[in-house]
């Protein structure tokens, strides 16, 4: 069965993550985007439609059992064969800064491989300039590319012989004359993740879920300083462990969490909020310990007192879903989740840097 619409009302502000399933958070737009005329991708990519809806939405990245008919070699992961792959993002309506910031990309270290869309969505071409940084506030390597009136763009990290090897680092992407979209796409042969690179970042943000040792799970947060100076990031986790960490301008960093303190032996599960002196934005990882799963999730930069998943399945074609509800405020507050066609469920109490699940 699927249920198309989660809703719910807190009487503070709330962060919504769903776990296993495809779930997006919606949040209300001022104005839609201007329509116009779909065009194909460059590179190495597939024709696609952006609607001029005003909406929020969920794209699928999803690799199958491959073969290779012709004459041409394929270049694939070894173990894509065996191993179907899937992952989603939030499809956005376009980021008016024209700047966007990957706080995650992996090229070659433990077998991973990224590719990275970027849509111009002006009605002109675009010089559009990509720094890539590792550890510092210089970007060891940049490049521009043009980019046609409403056309995208996949840069294979694969193909750019300048980035050092193992890279582990972030990206900034710009376009002084407009608006961009850009996707991340990472695998490593039996992982897939994908995410939206954040068109600003917050001086507080949230993380609705993370494992330390939970059942063989583990979580890693990778922090980006989007600003301008040195910024000093306090994490707070909700089992009272709070770490403090200093990261340049535009890089980011990975903090694994068996090395934040947690007492990990005692299958945890826990949230935690970000505060920092310059704006940030975080990727959220879970991963199986024995390689065999794992997805991210965006940070969100605050809390909504309304919050809605369009897609939750239960039992559906062998989708089940999840959702952490986390309290990003300073008060207690009372939680009413809905299903569509459903009565609303028991008011639920969380108190502040606390989440509760739903089990679909």
């Amino acid at each position: 069965m699927k249920k198309s619409l989660f809703n719910l009302l807190a009487v503070m502000g709330i962060v919504v993550i769903a776990v296993g399933s495809i779930v997006v958070v919606q949040q209300a737009r001022a104005q839609e985007p201007t329509p116009f005329q779909p065009s194909p991708w460059q590179g190495e990519g597939r024709e696609g439609v952006l609607s001029p809806q005003a909406i929020v939405s969920t794209a699928f990245t999803y690799q199958g059992r491959l073969t290779n008919t012709g004459s041409e070699p394929q270049r694939a992961p070894a173990a894509v064969a065996d191993v179907p792959m899937y992952s989603s993002y939030t499809a956005t309506p376009g980021y008016t800064t024209g700047y966007a910031y990957l706080p995650l990309v992996r090229e070659s270290i433990s077998g991973w491989h990224t590719q990275i869309a970027i849509q111009n969505l002006t009605a002109a071409p675009a010089t559009v300039w990509m720094g890539f940084y590792d550890g510092t506030s210089t970007a060891i390597f940049a490049r521009d590319m043009m980019i046609p009136a409403w056309s995208s763009y996949l840069l294979d990290l694969e193909t750019i012989p300048e980035l050092p090897a193992d890279y582990d680092g972030s990206v900034v992407v710009s376009n002084l004359l407009g608006p961009i979209a850009v996707t991340v796409h990472l695998t490593n042969g039996q992982i897939s993740y994908a995410y939206s690179g954040a068109f600003n970042g917050a001086y507080e943000a949230a993380a609705a879920v993370m494992f330390c040792d939970y059942h063989g799970l583990d979580s890693r947060l990778t922090v980006q300083n989007v600003g301008t100076d040195q910024a000093t990031v306090v994490v707070y986790y909700s089992d009272g462990v709070s770490t403090t960490h200093s990261i340049p301008p535009y890089a980011s960093v990975t903090l694994d969490q068996s090395a934040e303190g947690h007492n990990c032996g005692e299958l945890m599960v826990y949230s935690a909020i970000l505060r920092s002196t310059q704006p940030v934005t975080a990727i959220v990882e879970h991963y199986a310990q024995d390689g065999s799963r794992g997805h991210i999730f965006e940070s969100l930069p605050s809390g909504w007192s309304v919050a809605d998943a369009p897609f939750v399945a239960r039992n559906s074609e062998w989708w089940v879903s999840g959702i952490a509800v986390h309290n990003a405020g300073l008060d207690s507050v009372n939680v009413t989740a809905t299903y569509e066609g459903q009565s609303s469920l028991p008011a639920r109490s969380v108190s502040p840097n606390y989440a509760l699940a739903y089990d679909t």
